[in-house]
């Protein structure tokens, strides 16, 4: 995977909160939509081989592996038509629900017995609460990544459930900070939330290839053959220095000036 994102356009593997305070670059944004459009599709054909290949009865941790990244890859595939619609305020809502579809996968491939017990639950009707999983990463990897998981997770929870800040992503102040509402409905579209999703979207459909891939669904000689198909001859170039780059630069400029 890692020679994989070698050749991609920047906006596959962008920070999403550079990505908000520089949100002009819609040449290279334009590209990646039209690259996951087609990647997302490959994926889906892919999944789609192994439609009608099981039975309702069937309690298998492969059923249900199976059928969690058909539904997150149909999510993705969402985020992007809305996207393409300069829908953000909507295609992020979306995003939390599949970290909690992707983490199920790992938490049942596991294979232990609470996750086993996890499966034969999920099978009747009921899910795992993410913090099981989270607490699960604390026990076994470190509490270092568990932080981290719970820092994303309720960075996302923000959007879902609509606080006053995660709203306030799409208007824009004027004189006396009097807030204007600038969404798909109204006159105009504030650029800074879209790019934002778009960079997420990014991260997650390559967080979903490797999860994909953990889960043996997919090979890394099939997934290179998807991005070869998918990803345009040339790459659309960053327009637009970030800030931190900037700064970055500005401190070498010191260093030579000593």
């Amino acid at each position: 995977m890692e020679d994989i994102l070698k050749n991609l356009n920047f906006i596959w593997t962008r920070d999403p909160h550079e990505a908000f305070e520089n949100p002009y670059e819609y040449e290279a944004q334009d590209q990646f939509l039209r690259e996951a459009n087609s990647v997302l599709d490959c994926l889906f054909s892919h999944l789609m081989k192994t439609n009608r290949s099981f039975v309702k009865n069937d309690t298998s941790l492969e059923k249900a592996i199976w059928m969690l990244h058909v539904d997150s890859c149909e999510t993705l595939r969402d985020c992007r038509e809305l996207l393409s619609q300069k829908n953000a305020r909507m295609a992020i809502k979306f995003f939390r629900d599949i970290i909690e579809v992707l983490d199920t996968v790992s938490y049942f491939l596991t294979n232990d017995n609470k996750s086993k017990k996890a499966l034969s639950d999920w099978f009747n009707n009921e899910s795992p609460r993410h913090f099981i999983y989270r607490n699960y990463v604390g026990s076994t990897v470190s509490e270092d990544l568990k932080k981290e998981l719970e820092q994303e997770y309720k960075y996302f929870s923000k959007f879902t459930h609509r606080t006053y800040e995660s709203l306030g992503y799409n208007y824009i102040l004027g004189s006396n900070d009097i807030m204007s509402y600038e969404g798909i409905y109204s006159i105009s579209v504030l650029p800074n939330p879209i790019s934002h999703c778009i960079a997420i979207l990014g991260n997650f459909i390559i967080f979903f290839v490797r999860s994909l891939n953990k889960s043996s669904l997919i090979s890394k000689e099939e997934i290179q053959d998807i991005f070869n198909k998918s990803i345009e001859n040339e790459r659309v170039k960053r327009r637009f220095k970030a800030s931190d780059e900037k700064y970055k630069e500005y401190l070498e400029a010191q260093k030579k000036l000593r």
